[in-house]
């Protein structure tokens, strides 16, 4: 578990970017879930 922490931030650390993305992704297919419901 802490190992796979460790991995998460050190890849956050190196692609920022594509965190936000994932985020991004997350909150749309969530808010999608909630208007087709």
């Amino acid at each position: 578990m802490s190992a796979c922490r460790r991995r998460t931030r050190l890849f956050v650390r190196r692609h920022p970017s594509l965190l936000v993305r994932a985020a991004l992704v997350l909150l749309l297919v969530v808010h999608a879930a909630l208007l087709f419901q």
